[in-house]
């Protein structure tokens, strides 16, 4: 979704993240004519993604992706196949469904965040699978490795808990000893060349063929290259240009576009964190600096460290479990029944009795 802005100085628009994509899955294309009359009313100023800026040409198309995927899979009717990808990529995740069914495999889902984003989807009617297609990691025995397609969360930048680990929890699904795992999390994101490296190379340590972008074209970047990026200026037509999303070399080659587009350097500023810009009627300027960057502060506690930083992000994706009961200090007995709370992202608080064992 991109952003338009009406103000005193005239529009701002953010493209956001963006590619104009032809022929995606769920056939909404780019509205180019509402793009087109907002540069016919006139931009004051455009922030655009320049993460793809370095690149010519167009990016492909999502749909690209499902006829690699099909390929590959004819290639292995025997093997278990595990795909990673973001659990937010819905059309991702459908192609692969798409896929895996038509060999007639049975769908397992990996990881909590895709979980979560597969019911919500379904549940949106946004991806279209059936409640007897999907089966529970703890039955993978039970069908044969060629039977299944495992398909698995994606997370950029996500090197903390470790590739080693990451993959030790892998192996049980790759060599068919599966049981319910937790920390299930690929990267797969520019700029982590480092950890997808040892991932990649942990992999196959544990005997797994690996298949990624670097040889099979089985991703689709989702940010505009510098053909689309043309149209994008072209369509806008904005006075001031400010590159955004992306490390500084991008926004720097976003820059230069914009300047064989047409837009003098004076009307375009390469900013970072923090800079404070001024737009009115003759043009754009710096205007200052205002604190930038992530910041946490706990009540009146000051600073938090990474440690409980951490404590909540486990929190916030596992869940909780309280113990309850009732304790008659005196004679050392429990006069109440026990009672264990679950709350977690996927399912709604429930109490129950357990034993007092």
């Amino acid at each position: 979704m991109a952003l338009a802005f009406r103000t005193n100085a005239g529009i701002v628009v953010h493209s956001g993240d963006f590619k104009l994509d032809l022929t995606p899955i769920d056939g909404r294309r780019t509205d180019i004519s509402r793009l087109a009359a907002l540069g016919d009313e006139g931009v004051a100023l455009l922030l655009a993604d320049s993460t793809n800026a370095e690149e010519p040409g167009f990016t492909a198309s999502e749909r690209s992706v499902g006829g690699a995927l099909r390929r590959l899979f004819l290639e292995r009717p025997e093997r278990r196949m595990v795909v990673a990808c973001f659990a937010s990529h819905i059309h991702r995740v459908q192609q692969i469904i798409n896929v895996a069914l038509e060999q007639h495999r049975k769908i397992v889902l990996m990881g909590r965040s895709m979980e979560a984003n597969v019911k919500l989807a379904r549940k949106l009617n946004l991806l279209h699978v059936d409640a007897a297609d999907l089966i529970d990691i703890e039955n993978i025995d039970r069908y044969a490795p060629g039977e299944v397609c495992v398909i698995c969360t994606g997370t950029p930048g996500r090197a903390a808990r470790g590739a080693v680990e990451v993959v030790a929890r892998r192996r049980a699904v790759l060599e068919g000893r599966c049981r319910r795992h937790r920390h299930t999390e690929f990267a797969s994101d520019p700029g982590n060349e480092w950890t997808v490296g040892r991932v990649i190379d942990d992999l196959h340590r544990a005997a797994a063929e690996v298949i990624h972008s670097g040889h099979e074209p089985v991703h689709a970047s989702g940010h505009a290259r510098q053909g689309e990026l043309r149209t994008f200026h072209q369509l806008l037509r904005p006075r001031n240009f400010v590159p955004v999303h992306g490390e500084y070399r991008h926004m720097v080659h976003h820059a230069e576009l914009a300047h064989s587009m047409g837009l003098s350097p004076k009307h375009v500023l390469i900013c970072e964190d923090g800079d404070q810009i001024e737009v009115n009627k003759t043009g754009i300027k710096r205007a200052g600096q205002v604190p930038a960057g992530f910041h946490y502060i706990d009540g009146s506690a000051g600073d938090l460290d990474e440690r409980p930083l951490e404590e909540r992000r486990m929190l916030a994706e596992f869940g909780v479990l309280q113990i309850s009961a009732g304790v008659d200090k005196d004679h050392a007995k429990i006069i109440q029944p026990v009672r264990l709370t679950r709350a977690d992202g996927l399912r709604a608080n429930r109490t129950e009795p357990c034993s007092t064992r």
